[in-house]
């Protein structure tokens, strides 16, 4: 079993292509929740959910966009998370493995229930609220 992290992608976004994990490090909420994904969670793999792309790896190179699922329609974010699932099952095992969703609901609500053994810590948290949670799991403003 592999612990997966799922982290959404943020509007903020460096201004040139990068590896998805850098393109999105302007956003201190991304930026923590990936280093809380490698540091506290530990996990095996970690994926970003891109609103524009999908899937995507840390590696993979992506260009600047402006697209979300906030505030989209139940039936667009439906949409958009069938091949989203598709990939997932291609590159994990959502019976066995354990997944952690570091996500609003915006990008989970029609992924979640398809995972066996899912986490969601930060659920019902707001974006101020979540780098609050994330800055104390990561022991930041400590003395």
């Amino acid at each position: 079993m592999k612990t997966i992290v799922l982290i959404s992608c943020s509007k903020e976004k460096s201004e040139t292509k990068q590896p998805a994990e850098l393109l999105y490090q302007p956003s201190a909420l991304f930026s923590k929740s990936l280093r809380y994904a490698r540091e506290i969670v530990q996990a095996d793999e970690i994926f970003i959910l891109s609103a524009l792309h999908g899937l995507v790896g840390l590696k993979q190179e992506l260009e600047p966009y402006n697209v979300t699922l906030k505030g989209a329609k139940k039936a667009a974010k439906r949409e958009w998370s069938v091949p989203v699932l598709q990939s997932i099952k291609e590159k994990t095992d959502i019976e066995k493995d354990q997944f952690v969703l570091l996500a609003g609901n915006d990008y989970i609500e029609f992924l979640e229930p398809h995972f066996k053994h899912c986490q969601v810590p930060m659920r019902g948290l707001r974006s101020g609220e979540r780098l609050q949670w994330l800055n104390e799991k990561l022991g930041i403003g400590k003395k």
